[in-house]
């Protein structure tokens, strides 16, 4: 609380990564460091006043959608190698299947990030696109929901004012390329809604079991809104209030 009293945020990264070192010195103490396989990630970052955000939730930028991810392999395999190419969160649950000898369920969308001999994948493979999506605002506000694509050097963003930014030459996403490049939008949007298409699905989720009190600490986190529901498509969203518009109203 004193050292951290200027610098709260950091204070909370440095309390993550003391519970993490904690877990870490208990297994290594148990004996159990060496041969398990512990994957290490977060859920979000914070965009600390980037775009206008103060916290996180609304936008799907780099500040809150790139985030650490860190596999430790039984054995040392694989030690200190980074992967160079582009991976999401949604190819963990793959990767430790496959680790772990266990065949990865053909519905699942991620991709194993190990080659054949168990170790990380040669770096040269193919530039992956990754799909985000940021519903909060439209489940909170009734604002649209935003959608991303990140492929090659570009990230587009489908808005009611849709967005295109060279993350090569413009890491920030400060200058919006597609009023002026809506060739290259119209691609990067046409490869959204096929992905879209690809991996939506008809079947009605499953209804969890209702608790009140688990609701309620949900929704003070912000983690759920009272009503959300599914994501509104796409054709709909055009309609609808852009957060880029109202990003104070979600601050306050």
């Amino acid at each position: 609380k004193t050292k951290y009293a200027s610098a709260p945020y950091d204070g909370e990264i440095a309390y993550a990564d003391s519970a993490v070192g904690i877990l870490l010195s208990e297994l290594r103490k148990r004996g159990l460091y060496d041969n398990s396989l512990i994957a290490v990630m977060s859920d979000h970052g914070e965009s600390l006043g980037a775009h206008g955000e103060d916290t996180h939730g609304i936008f799907i930028y780099d500040e809150t959608i790139h985030v650490p991810l860190v596999i430790k392999l039984p054995g040392g395999r694989s030690a200190g190698e980074r992967m160079e190419n582009r991976v999401g969160l949604v190819d963990v649950l793959p990767t430790i299947l496959q680790a772990v000898g266990i065949a990865v369920p053909r519905e699942v969308q991620g991709e194993a990030l190990l080659g054949t001999m168990g170790t990380m994948k040669d770096r040269q493979s193919h530039d992956r696109s990754i799909y985000s999506e940021g519903d909060y605002g439209h489940s909170a506000f009734g604002w649209s929901t935003l959608t991303s694509l990140r492929t090659g050097k570009d990230l587009f963003i489908e808005a009611p004012r849709r967005e295109l930014y060279d993350e090569g030459a413009d890491p920030k996403a400060e200058r919006n390329l597609a009023p002026a490049s809506k060739a290259v939008a119209d691609t990067i949007e046409g490869q959204l809604d096929a992905f879209r298409q690809k991996t939506s699905s008809g079947k009605e989720a499953p209804k969890s079991a209702a608790n009140p009190e688990a609701q309620a600490k949900l929704e003070a986190l912000g983690y759920v809104a009272e009503g959300s529901g599914a994501a509104v498509e796409s054709g709909a969203n055009a309609a609808l209030v852009d957060p880029k518009d109202k990003i104070e109203i979600a601050n306050l």
